[in-house]
């Protein structure tokens, strides 16, 4: 669960497992950031090379089936 004590944290550990998967690529990476107004809630977002101009042969499926796993195994 993401609180304000530890969501930094959280971040670090989405972007370390990320960094450990196949097929990760450096512009690739997670942010999490509070919800202005609204305590203990969460946006947890994600780099996609369509909205920042990266060049990669990844479409938004490769994209997400690289994140996924790494959402599912460190929020679950």
């Amino acid at each position: 669960m993401i609180t304000t004590e530890n969501y930094m944290e959280i971040e670090s550990r989405l972007n370390s497992e990320l960094k450990a998967q196949s097929g990760y690529e450096d512009w690739m990476y997670f942010s999490i950031k509070p919800i202005e107004g609204a305590q203990d809630k969460f946006t947890v977002g994600y780099l996609v090379p369509t909205s920042h101009g990266v060049s990669t042969d990844k479409d938004l499926a490769g994209c997400m089936a690289i994140y996924n796993p790494v959402l599912q195994k460190v929020l679950s």
